[in-house]
């Protein structure tokens, strides 16, 4: 099997927020990542989420203030990216709830906001997908000490059993001393 054929960007375009990141691990990204990060102007997707959340009020608190979305089996999830210079709005609405975060490049990091939160990654492609490394999180600009930090677990991938245009998502949110706050998965495809 060949090498990836590469997705070119229109004449005068710079690099997405992905490009850029991956640098040249972009195009060893597997060809449905790589078509809908290579959108210069943004993108959507639609699928189905499982959505499991944590027990007792603390996580309930936790999960209220991020904006997670309830429990549930085969949620619809509708996405949207729409780009905002060298940032990106991502729109996740599941069952009709939105939870909107802002993503941009700092440095070789991707930042992921949430209200006053911000997340700190890499990002790397690992097998057939990315996987996101979580570096650091700051509170209204405040360096969270890693024992109180959230922990959180992400990655998007491909594999062979799924339609063509399509990915697997994977994100888990827990907190120290209080345990799992809320953990998706499920897959989605390309909506153009």
């Amino acid at each position: 099997m060949g090498a990836p054929a590469r997705i070119e960007d229109p004449p005068g375009s710079a690099p997405t927020l992905y490009q850029g990141l991956l640098g040249e691990q972009f195009d060893r990204l597997p060809e449905p990542l790589r078509r809908f990060h290579a959108r210069p102007l943004g993108g959507a997707a639609s699928g189905t989420m499982r959505v499991l959340r944590g027990h007792g009020w603390l996580a309930g608190v936790a999960a209220w203030l991020s904006r997670a979305p309830p429990a549930g089996e085969a949620v619809p999830v509708e996405m949207r990216i729409a780009v905002e210079g060298e940032r990106e709005r991502w729109t996740r609405s599941f069952a009709g709830r939105p939870m909107v975060t802002r993503q941009w490049r700092a440095g070789d990091a991707l930042v992921e906001a949430l209200g006053p939160s911000r997340v700190h990654f890499r990002v790397r492609v690992e097998g057939e997908g990315m996987v996101f490394e979580q570096l650091r999180a700051t509170l209204l600009g405040v360096p969270i000490p890693a024992l109180l930090a959230p922990r959180i677990e992400a990655r998007a991938q491909t594999h062979a059993g799924l339609p063509g245009g399509a990915w697997v998502v994977f994100v888990r949110i827990a907190l120290p001393g209080i345990g799992l706050v809320v953990e998706y998965s499920g897959t989605m495809a390309d909506a153009g």
